[in-house]
């Protein structure tokens, strides 16, 4: 007993210790981090200097090149050469710019399909060129969108894609989704205005243009597409039903009248266009987090960036029934929905 109570005193003494070694710890952990944090000084004009072209001639559009230098990512990007020298060549005929904004060179030609086109580029001692085509617009027929609550709240889209027969063709099919309108945020118990535009997760599952064989890329849990990517060779000449199913799930904070809008976007693409969107996917998969950042590369000599064509219409949905009526008419709290609506002149 002699020596427990010589011990109890030596027990607190050490759990003041480690109480204050603690809260020095604690203290100290944040300026241990700054500490740790690397400052590196960037002098833009010790930084290789590259030729930076891009451009995506549209089926039935004015076409239109970026022409500059590649720049410190923390840039604005906006640095006009002042010596640039551009030549597109249509079906071998140059045409020179006709007028110039910022960095983007405008020529006087409409974009149609199978024209043969070539940049040929000088800027900063350096030159650049590169070549592609105008595909020919995608056929489709028969679009219809409709509600479908059967199993899940999912939006159909069904279409006819018109293949043409004997032409190699690519295609890159997508939803295309607004959202907009007046959005309840519960826990600031205020309203946000929402207006944003975005492609949404989709599935398909006709065999003919998501065989392993033909599609550009791997759905998103084996399922889920946010683009689709294929080839022709499976329907070549023919017309082939698809269908998309895009999940429609509830947001109870959402007021109507809000807007959810949907279009189809459907290209034929270049190979050189096909590349990219494919070297894209795979920069942006789930798996990238767990391995080195793949590099997406074009097809441009001389320059970063890429040159393709394309053909790509958009088609505006119209859901069978009023998309709003789908959903909560009321968020929680519906005296502060009541006083924001005043607010807001709605009523």
């Amino acid at each position: 007993m002699k020596n427990s109570k010589h011990n109890r005193p030596n027990r607190s003494i050490n759990r003041h210790i480690f109480r204050m070694w603690c809260l020095a710890l604690v203290a100290t952990l944040p300026l241990l981090i700054v500490s740790c944090e690397e400052v590196l000084d960037v002098d833009e004009n010790q930084l290789e200097q590259h030729l930076v072209l891009n451009a995506m001639p549209s089926n039935g559009n004015r076409v239109f090149i970026n022409f500059t230098t590649a720049r410190f990512f923390l840039d604005d990007y906006n640095h006009p050469l002042s010596d640039a020298q551009l030549t597109l060549y249509v079906n071998h005929v140059p045409l020179s710019p006709d007028s110039v904004s910022g960095c983007n060179y405008f020529f006087g030609y409409t974009a149609t399909a199978g024209d043969s086109l070539e940049v040929r580029a000088t800027g900063a001692g350096l030159s650049a060129s590169a070549s592609t085509y105008v595909p020919a617009m995608s056929v489709v027929n028969n679009v219809s969108a409709r509600l479908d609550s059967t199993l899940f709240r999912m939006v159909m889209i069904k279409f006819r894609l018109d293949d043409a027969a004997d032409l190699k063709q690519m295609y890159h099919i997508n939803v295309v989704e607004r959202d907009s309108g007046l959005h309840y945020n519960s826990f600031t118990k205020t309203f946000d205005t929402i207006d944003t535009v975005y492609n949404p997760y989709f599935m398909c599952f006709d065999p003919l243009v998501t065989d392993p064989s033909v599609r550009g890329m791997e759905p998103m849990g084996g399922y889920f597409y946010e683009r689709l990517l294929c080839s022709d060779e499976l329907i070549d000449g023919r017309g082939y039903n698809i269908t998309l199913m895009v999940l429609k799930l509830v947001d109870t904070n959402e007021v109507e009248p809000y807007i959810h809008d949907y279009s189809l976007s459907v290209e034929s693409v270049t190979p050189e266009r096909y590349d990219y969107l494919q070297q894209v996917a795979r920069a942006q998969s789930s798996t990238s987090l767990f391995a080195e950042p793949s590099q997406v590369t074009g097809n441009v000599h001389g320059a970063l960036g890429v040159f393709a064509g394309t053909a790509k219409q958009l088609i505006h949905l119209s859901i069978d029934g009023s998309t709003s009526s789908t959903m909560p008419t009321i968020p929680a709290d519906p005296e502060a929905v009541l006083r924001e609506a005043r607010k807001l002149g709605i009523e």
